[in-house]
């Protein structure tokens, strides 16, 4: 009987998964312990033939593993892992093997437990650090100086407070790294004797470049961590300190303002703040990835044109995008909260000359930014977003005084809370979408709703075009009522097929380039607005839809 051949598990263009930007990312998850396997495998699969080093496998016996009493207290220390005095796992690194192509990687668990997000606001994770710094490098001398391992490539992998660990250890072991979404090397692991014995930080840095060892700083565009840590504080990235630019996964940044302000507002532990807090978790960064070929340097292939619908509507994004054009030079606290005062404020300036003044309530949440322009315009922003207000822009003159106000609304809309319009007295209402309205947006969702989802479109996305649908039902309100909803063959374009012909349809691509929001306020005030101006083809006369009819065959008709 033949030997049965062993077909390699990865993908064609990397057959063994040897180690890369999207291996990393693979390894780095599964860093962090997953009580619901299954659950955690829907997210990302440990990537073979790469397997966990265990002792008695891979490692010495007599490592030691984590030993609790029947009460969970702890014991022993694991060989790998750091437990606090009330038995719970703070930190912790993997070590991964590939025995097909020769490559070790040490993967650092980021933050999940309280003492690790203090840490990371605190001191970029220098103190998480400490605590582990120790065990990884034992296992590493031990690896790297081992018979059977010696010959293999070494490098590290992590997320978020991991991948601070891993940049430091890579570093200080001039080995390759990978990282996500990722804290910074910690100011005191720099300063501190963590590189005394490899002649300290700047003459590691020296070899690390002189070795050409490889750095995958792999982001998403709203992550809160690296605007926190990079854009704000300046602090020390090993792929910048290194010439290796970071790797952006599509999408649309927000303004480097907006991601201030939203930081402030939601002041506490990193994953806080909505959308760059959603956008620092791993599923954000699988999911930012996914579809994206990886070149022969093991980076990510980014593709243009791709976008990323904020739930930030676009006319609050366009006003901060004004303010934060030029990139800022340098940033600084002026004041912290205290007793007398829960107001901590910061001044930012710009490569243009413009200044601009943050002021953050930490009790309430609301933000205040005064902009002085390099063109000597001066505006003044008031938000909260931790109570979903709308934000304030005010234009002021040359003494400070107001001039005009304008709200913009910061979320995405809620149909029961209704929406917020514009009045002629200047001020604003709140107007709720209509019964009929509301009805129209559920028989969408019942008709397409599971069609779009087996599409792989999320629930966001299914809200926006049934906005959308809403929007045009208004429109062409004149032609009755719009009794079922069809979709085109290529999924690209959705139409309407109302009491009257002819067919209404609209671009399923230009419907997802806006906000719910935006379909939303549009739909309401064509509702409120009963004049011929506002709504068209009242009576069903209109123009006809070249290759429709009321059965049209290109289209699929969900009853």
């Amino acid at each position: 009987m033949s030997e049965q051949k062993i077909l390699p598990p990865g993908p064609p263009e990397n057959p063994w998964n040897r180690w890369g930007a999207k291996v990393g990312l693979h390894l780095a998850f599964w860093a962090y312990p997953h009580k619901d396997v299954k659950k955690a495998e829907e997210v990302a699969n440990y990537p073979p033939p790469w397997e966990h080093a265990v002792p008695g496998k891979l490692l010495p016996a007599d490592w030691p593993a984590p030993v609790k009493d029947t009460n969970g207290r702890l014991l022993q220390d694991g060989w790998n892992t750091q437990h606090n005095a009330d038995g719970t796992l703070e930190n912790q690194f993997m070590v991964s093997i590939n025995r097909k192509t020769n490559q070790i990687s040490f993967d650092f668990k980021g933050s999940d437990a309280w003492s690790n997000w203090g840490s990371d606001l605190g001191n970029a994770g220098a103190s998480e650090f400490a605590k582990i710094q120790a065990k990884a490098q034992a296992a590493y001398d031990y690896l790297s100086q081992h018979p059977d391992y010696k010959h293999y490539h070494f490098s590290a992998t992590g997320h978020s407070l991991g991948g601070g660990m891993a940049q430091s250890f890579a570093l200080k072991n001039n080995i390759d790294v990978a990282v996500y979404n990722s804290l910074p090397i910690a100011r005191d692991t720099r300063n501190g004797d963590y590189f005394k014995d490899v002649g300290g930080y700047e003459v590691a840095l020296a070899r690390y470049r002189a070795s050409g060892r490889v750095v995958h700083d792999v982001r998403t565009p709203n992550d809160i961590a690296t605007h926190t840590y990079h854009s704000v504080m300046g602090n020390h990235y090993l792929g910048e300190r290194t010439g290796q630019p970071h790797t952006l996964l599509p999408g649309t940044p927000a303004p480097d303002l907006l991601k201030t302000a939203l930081l402030l507002s939601k002041f506490g532990t990193l994953p806080a703040v909505a959308i760059m807090g959603k956008d620092h978790t791993m599923g954000a960064l699988v999911d930012g990835q996914q579809g994206l070929s990886v070149g022969p340097d093991g980076r990510y292939r980014i593709p243009e044109g791709q976008i990323d619908f904020s739930e930030i509507p676009a006319q609050a994004r366009a006003r901060f995008a004004l303010l934060s054009a030029s990139p800022v030079t340098k940033v600084g606290q002026m004041a912290s909260a205290d007793e007398s005062s829960p107001w901590n404020r910061y001044q930012i300036e710009r490569k243009d000359g413009s200044r601009q003044w943050l002021s953050s309530n930490q009790q309430t949440g609301a933000v205040e930014i005064e902009h002085h322009g390099a063109d000597d315009q001066r505006r003044r922003i008031e938000l909260n977003p931790r109570l979903g207000k709308e934000a304030v822009f005010t234009e002021l003159d040359a003494e400070g005084r107001p001039v005009r106000s304008e709200k913009v609304s910061m979320s995405g809309p809620d149909v029961k809370s209704g929406v917020r319009l514009a009045v002629d007295s200047g001020k604003s209402e709140r107007q709720w979408p209509s019964a009929e309205q509301q009805t129209q947006a559920q028989r969408f969702e019942e008709q397409l709703g599971a069609r779009l989802k087996q599409l792989g479109m999320n629930e966001r996305q299914i809200d926006t075009l049934a906005a959308a649908v809403v929007k045009e039902c208004t429109r062409f309100h004149g032609q009755g009522e719009a009794g079922r909803f069809l979709l085109s063959r290529d999924a690209s374009t959705i139409a309407l097929q109302q009491v009257h012909p002819p067919l209404r349809e609209f671009s399923v691509a230009d419907a997802l380039a806006r906000s719910p929001a935006e379909h939303w306020a549009e739909a309401v005030t064509m509702n409120r607005d009963s004049s011929a101006e506002t709504r068209d083809d009242h009576g069903g006369h209109g123009m006809s839809v070249p290759g429709y009819s009321q059965h049209v065959p290109g289209h699929q008709a969900v009853a």
